[in-house]
């Protein structure tokens, strides 16, 4: 039976948890399954997760001390006004973080992390049955080798911490550091509103006065990425002139042509 163990997790809100599994196939998945016995702020974190889910689809997997992947459970309903922004506090968090340990790393709408070119973090939000309940997962690649992340057949480039910066880290350590990250913005949020947020996001942003494609739903649309706008939505000048604003789609970036 795959059974956590339970450790305090003083750094996110004083009556969390954290609920640490060897393997698991999804944290998000675990974390939304079993919901109701969990509390704001708890954790889930697996130390290798097998089948984890990223935005749009992809999948997202971890081996033991390669990449952390954890959730974050949130239970409060005051939560609502901001839900769709929660992701958006993770990125931060994770530049943050990254930070801390001498790493650059920049958002990519609408809540990945780069750093140079190479995806290093992604994250996933995603709600429960009760109003308040959101589920925010987050992957970091942390140990892996140029070696690991071609072996994932990748689409995309990607990076570590360890491929940019030459050593390998403790991944709790950095579970840790994260964490507090993720708790100071949802403070700040809470205190400030969301003006600060998307300071810091302009800040760090990958993608800032640069010419884009969007795939949404309705198909691709190319333009000039304008940055966020109040609500966390992507603003995208057409060649037209006509700004468009999106809450949801993938991004990349276009060639300029010379």
């Amino acid at each position: 039976m795959n059974t956590p163990v339970i450790k305090a997790a003083p750094h996110f809100v004083p009556t969390g948890r954290r609920l640490v599994f060897e393997t698991l196939p999804s944290t998000n998945t675990w974390a939304l399954e079993h919901l109701n016995e969990l509390g704001h702020g708890d954790v889930v974190w697996a130390r290798r997760q097998t089948g984890g889910r990223g935005r749009l689809g992809r999948m997202w997997s971890a081996m033991e001390g390669g990449g952390l992947t954890c959730s974050v459970v949130l239970r409060d309903p005051s939560l609502t006004p901001i839900a769709a922004n929660l992701g958006q506090m993770m990125a931060c968090a994770v530049v943050d973080s990254l930070g801390s340990f001498g790493i650059a790393g920049m958002v990519k709408w609408p809540n990945d992390v780069m750093v140079d070119d190479g995806k290093m973090a992604g994250v996933l939000v995603e709600q429960g049955q009760a109003c308040g309940d959101y589920v925010v997962g987050v992957g970091i690649n942390v140990n892996l080798t140029e070696g690991d992340l071609k072996g994932f057949g990748l689409d995309r480039p990607a990076a570590s911490m360890r491929t940019v910066a030459g050593r390998c880290y403790d991944v709790e350590a950095v579970l840790a550091d994260l964490l507090t990250r993720f708790s100071d913005w949802m403070g700040k949020v809470r205190c400030d509103g969301l003006d600060s947020l998307w300071a810091a996001w302009s800040k760090h942003d990958w993608l800032a006065a640069r010419p884009i494609r969007v795939l949404g739903v309705e198909g691709a649309v190319e333009g000039v990425y304008l940055g966020v706008d109040e609500l966390g939505r992507l603003r995208l000048r057409l060649g037209s002139g006509v700004e468009e604003r999106y809450w949801t789609g993938d991004v990349e970036r276009v060639k300029i042509q010379r």
